[in-house]
């Protein structure tokens, strides 16, 4: 089950946002939920859930999204940042509180909802333009890369989906060569960042990414099921951080 909550949050005083802070917001949700299931997270490998921070106002407000792409997630993370007595976040190394403006779910949809969507109800789109709301960047070969490459984005994608989708995988050698090898790079807007991370600094990238994928339907719907769900997931590496946020068009 994939599903999201976003908070609107605005800090008490003069302090700004920044998306940096999706670190320290990472830091106040794991003091949020039951201490057994922070530990377990802390253990697994790749994290059920992704979020990030983007701001308004020039910093005096920011939406905070929280994807869940499970069921267990969503109970554990999400129903204690929906509940009535939550009304406030503190960001502990930073002395912040912010206040709860407004809350909202988004609509839980399956993974067998979302599978069907691309690939029995509706055409596929070969134009797809890729977002990157917050830094994004891969680890390969013990380095970081800071292009988006096509590789890495799918089987970052790949790994998540099969990571949490019970009843499907997609994750396949074959299947991965033959969307690298299908979609092309039309165009693009992008500029590297560097993300911070308790104290460290993570080369990256944000900006636009215009694709289009050629070759057989199947493989166009399968190019586009893995995008649209990286809206949940992420892309790339510490999503459950802040970085890799995407939306699609």
């Amino acid at each position: 089950m994939l599903s999201a909550v976003k908070l609107l949050l605005e800090p008490e005083g003069e302090e700004k946002c920044n998306s940096n802070m999706a670190t320290l917001f990472h830091g106040a949700l794991m003091e949020i939920i039951n201490s057994n299931y922070a530990g377990h997270l802390h253990r697994s490998g790749l994290k059920p859930f992704s979020q990030f921070v983007t701001c308004e106002e020039g910093g005096r407000r920011c939406l905070w999204t929280v994807n869940f792409l499970t069921e267990q997630a969503r109970q554990e993370i999400g129903e204690k940042l929906l509940a009535a007595g939550m009304t406030g976040l503190l960001l502990k190394d930073k002395g912040l509180r912010l206040d709860v403006r407004e809350k909202r779910e988004i609509e839980p949809v399956s993974y067998r909802e979302l599978t069907q969507k691309f690939y029995l109800d509706e055409a596929p789109q070969r134009k797809i333009r890729v977002s990157f709301l917050t830094p994004c960047s891969f680890k390969s070969a013990g380095r970081y890369v800071i292009f988006p490459d096509l590789h890495l984005i799918y089987q970052s994608l790949m790994n998540k989906y099969d990571a949490f989708a019970d009843e499907f995988s997609l994750k396949s050698p074959e299947a991965l060569r033959h969307l690298s090898g299908h979609t092309r790079i039309k165009g693009y807007s992008l500029r590297s960042v560097n993300y911070h991370l308790e104290g460290v600094k993570i080369p990256s990238f944000i900006g636009r990414l215009d694709l289009v994928i050629r070759g057989p339907e199947t493989m166009v719907s399968l190019a586009n099921l893995l995008l649209t769900f990286g809206e949940w997931s992420g892309i790339g590496i510490k999503t459950a951080l802040g970085m890799g946020a995407i939306s699609i068009e």
